[in-house]
């Protein structure tokens, strides 16, 4: 999604170039660290003033002195971080893997090259003398690589009415041109070297073509090239096929014209006939081929669309109360309902208000309020869709208006309201949801229905969902006469009595759980429990059918329920329509399910054991490749020249136990609590460390979770044994 080979490894190219200086910041105590970011010429180490910067995630911004400084406060330290620098004249560079402290100063030198120009002019050959040239209008010179023969272009530019042509952005580097014209010879390519500051003029000349073959058509597709209807949006990925191309075996594509200020955003493709790149905003395109036929001859085709603002589509849904997670900042360590739809009079219904919006991608546009990282690297359980206008309507089963019950308004993006004490049985309550995005473009109303239902006996449930009954009757639930189906999927009167309508509820929300467990609490602090880091249409298609395996708790069931091996399994397109546009990310149900435990699995883990509840999703991480001794296999994992890794490997590592990640992440032996008396460490956390108040680690508030290494490794008092950690950082 946003990243590719070709995005890291500028990074990686400009991370070379950087040097990291840690300065202590004083005494102030904020427990936020400080980047001091110095922007100079490559060249002549001269300060670079007026240079704007941008520190990524959390969106720290800021701009050079006139000492070529900009300094960044309070930054959320612990954290990896991506700058940008740009300026005028200079090549824009970023750089990765930049880590701040708390209460430090980071210094980061960050050298800029000036750009390079190379321009020169497109004439075409005397027809009678070759000699006597006249400058061509309307000609196409690419800019491009070659390497092994094969030639891809990186810009295209059109000469004006006197033929000349620019390029005034490019990097210094060994470039591969041609000039290209409808109706026209291609010219021979040319090799010109570009140095920082300096222009390059090259010129081609054109003959005019005697025979010229019918032109090709552009037509926008979907990624399987079939024809594609608008409207069309931004930001999105949009595909270019040329028909009636037989005949032509070389394609050379350019945008004509696009919006003001469009910056491009991801990396073009260039398949021959096929063209695609990501649309990167709202108007007008002009996008024009040149396709060169056998004989050299050029034609041109070229197609025009519009990218137009598209609605945004609400997503309402009931919601365990009183909201999405984390509960725990607010001081509530359960849940107060299930999130059911059918539920009895006098009660409180919660509902959530959510929208997805084909423009607004990310979660950091479409939520611009959320809270930063923090140094656990949670998102803080920030679930909103902040930038919308919600507007939400009650109906009771007459029709009547009942928007009076709906608290705190009907404006609010989250609501909720009780069930009058007087409403009756099989009586329904509809809420309705409409949004409106930042461009005052209108969603359609979505609705949902609440049904007035009773508890009923829970026997009635098993005579048609005997197999899931089955399973339950091994839980702790029915052993200890705890919850039943009515608890966690709601009232069953009507629906039974209906012959299962309306259907009940499954919510995969924690708080379902979080009605009684305490384990809730604790799992709002491990990073599944963090909404989705993505937006629904910021990934393909192809794209969020692989995410939809892991990051869903719907997707994660039919992966484990397919009887695959999970890392084989892959959803197809066909999939697609039961991706829900709103999601809690990795629910308790992930992990477990309440109508599959048996007496030799009694939490109902849907791997059947604890040692594979994560190396499904966890597979290929690096972690389980150095634990399973799979790192050359799946391609994944660090090996360092020079060490000697086989008296680790597969089954001689002393850490690979049959509750492999689970035997340390999960450990219970350090029972420390925090003010609210949530464990701190260990358990459903899943965290090895606490930083505590001062949320620094390494200082002596942290708690460990080490009592489990202290088993085999007696006397340990960190993780760094024999400064192998330290060992390990000096080699990256």
């Amino acid at each position: 999604m946003k990243r590719n080979y070709f995005y890291h490894m500028r990074l990686l190219c400009v991370f070379l170039l950087m040097h990291l200086i840690f300065v202590p910041a004083g005494n102030a105590e904020n427990f936020l660290g400080t980047i001091n970011i110095k922007i100079r010429d490559f060249y002549t180490n001269r300060p670079l003033s007026g240079a704007k910067v941008l520190i990524t995630p959390n969106n720290y911004i800021g701009s050079t002195n006139i000492k070529g400084e900009a300094l960044i406060k309070e930054i959320v330290p612990f954290r990896n971080y991506q700058i940008r620098a740009e300026r005028e004249g200079y090549i824009t560079r970023e750089t990765g893997f930049v880590t701040v402290k708390a209460n430090e100063e980071t210094e980061v030198f960050i050298p800029l090259k000036k750009k390079a120009v190379i321009f020169g002019t497109v004439k075409e050959s005397g027809r009678i003398f070759s000699f006597l040239r006249t400058p061509l209008s309307n000609a196409v010179v690419v800019l491009g690589k070659e390497d092994s023969g094969k030639f891809t272009p990186l810009d295209a530019q059109v000469t004006n009415r006197f033929g000349y042509y620019f390029f005034d952005n490019v990097d210094e580097d060994l470039y591969t041109m041609l000039a290209v014209k409808d109706g026209y010879v291609r010219s021979a390519f040319a090799n010109v070297a570009a140095s920082a500051g300096t222009l390059k003029f090259q010129s081609f000349v054109l003959q005019k073509s005697s025979e010229q073959t019918g032109a090709p058509e552009i037509v926008i597709t979907d990624s399987k090239l079939n024809p594609k209807p608008g409207p069309y949006t931004a930001p999105a990925r949009i595909f270019l096929t040329a028909t009636n191309v037989e005949g032509f075996k070389e394609f050379y594509w350019l945008k004509q014209q696009q919006p003001a200020g469009a910056v491009p955003l991801g990396e073009e493709g260039f398949f021959g006939n096929v063209y695609t790149f990501i649309v990167p905003a709202l108007g007008k395109y002009t996008v024009a081929l040149l396709a060169v036929d056998d004989a050299g001859t050029a034609r041109q085709a070229s197609i025009e669309f519009t990218a137009e603002n598209v609605p945004p589509e609400a997503v309402p849904s009931v919601i365990p109360g009183p909201s999405e997670l984390p509960l725990i900042d607010s001081a509530m360590l359960f849940a107060t309902t299930s999130g059911a739809s059918a539920v009895t009079a006098g009660s409180t219904v919660y509902l959530r208000g959510f929208a997805v919006d084909m423009n607004l991608l990310s979660p950091e546009e479409f939520n611009p309020d959320a809270p930063v990282f923090d140094v656990y690297g949670n998102k803080n359980g920030n679930f909103k869709a902040s930038l919308f206008d919600y507007e939400w309507m009650l109906k009771d089963t007459h029709g009547n208006d009942v928007s009076a019950l709906l608290t705190p308004s009907i404006t609010a993006e989250n609501v909720s309201f009780q069930i009058p004490l007087a409403a009756q049985t099989g009586e329904t309550y509809t809420a309705t949801l409409r949004v409106t995005d930042d461009r005052g473009a209108k969603s359609q109303q979505k609705s949902l229905a609440i049904t007035v239902a009773e508890q009923i006996e829970p026997a009635s449930c098993t005579v048609c969902h005997a197999e899931k009954a089955l399973g339950y009757l091994a839980t702790g639930h029915a052993r200890r006469g705890g919850a039943t189906c009515q608890s966690c999927h709601g009232k069953g009167s009507v629906h039974v009595a209906n012959n299962g309508d309306p259907k009940l509820s499954v919510s995969y929300w924690s708080g379902v759980c979080g009605q009684c467990h305490e384990q809730f609490a604790e799992i709002q602090k491990a990073y599944h429990s963090d909404p989705l880091p993505f937006g629904y249409y910021e990934p393909t298609d192809g794209r969020i059918t692989s995410c939809y395996r892991c990051h869903y708790t719907q997707g994660y069931i039919g992966a484990i329920d397919s009887g695959k091996p999970f890392q084989e399994f892959r959803y197809t397109a066909d999939a697609l329509p039961q991706i829900p546009r709103d999601a809690p990310n990795i629910s308790c149900s992930v992990c477990h399910d309440s109508h599959r435990a048996k007496s030799d699995n009694p939490y109902g883990l849907r791997t059947g054991s604890a040692g594979h509840a994560c190396d499904t999703c966890h597979y290929e991480k690096w972690q389980n490749a150095i634990l399973e001794g799979m790192a050359g296999e799946v391609g994944n994992g660090y090996h360092y020249s020079g060490q000697d890794y086989s008296p680790y490997e597969g089954e001689k590592n002393p850490h690979r136990q049959e509750d492999k990640c689970v035997v340390c992440h999960m450990s219970a032996a350090v029972a420390d609590k925090d003010a609210q008396q949530v464990r701190k460490v260990g358990g459903h956390t899943l965290r090895m460390r606490d930083y505590g108040e001062d949320l620094i680690p390494g200082t002596p508030d942290d708690t460990l979770n080490i009592l489990v290494c202290q088993g085999c490794h007696a006397g340990l008092t960190n993780f760094d044994r024999n400064g192998v950690q330290t060992d390990v950082k000096g080699l990256l």
